[in-house]
């Protein structure tokens, strides 16, 4: 396959006190046992989110925030995409490969929480 890319969708979830869906953790990705990247998921103001909130629950709360205080802790807002990131594997030879995840800090208090994604690598095909 040549000029291959993987898309990867990630979103950490888990609101009960003290879940993943409120804590910004490094996640590492690999691609055949090499890391490929660190990303910290979030980092933005959930705050223009906040008209289109339909349900009563904990990330927004009663009250608007700052852009500082959203960023201390939101890994996504609801309302809003959740971003695909794009990496270039460039070109890639007919055979198994291996991808993987890590999010070594995560702690899933009370067994609850989980870290949903989505991958799938697509390229141009030989001729």
């Amino acid at each position: 396959m040549k000029n291959a890319k993987l898309y990867l969708i990630t979103s950490s979830h888990g609101a009960n006190p003290g879940g993943e869906e409120y804590n910004r953790r490094d996640h590492y990705i690999y691609f055949d046992n090499k890391l490929l990247s660190v990303y910290l998921p979030g980092g933005k103001s959930c705050e223009p989110f906040r008209i289109y909130n339909t349900q009563r629950n904990g990330i927004y709360g009663t009250s608007a925030r700052t852009d500082a205080e959203w960023i201390s802790f939101s890994n996504w807002c609801p309302g809003d995409v959740i971003p695909i990131r794009v990496y270039h594997l460039g070109d890639l030879e007919k055979r198994k490969y291996t991808f993987r995840i890590e999010v070594p800090d995560a702690k899933f208090v009370g067994k609850q929480g989980e870290i949903p994604l989505s991958a799938y690598i697509q390229g141009d095909k030989e001729l």
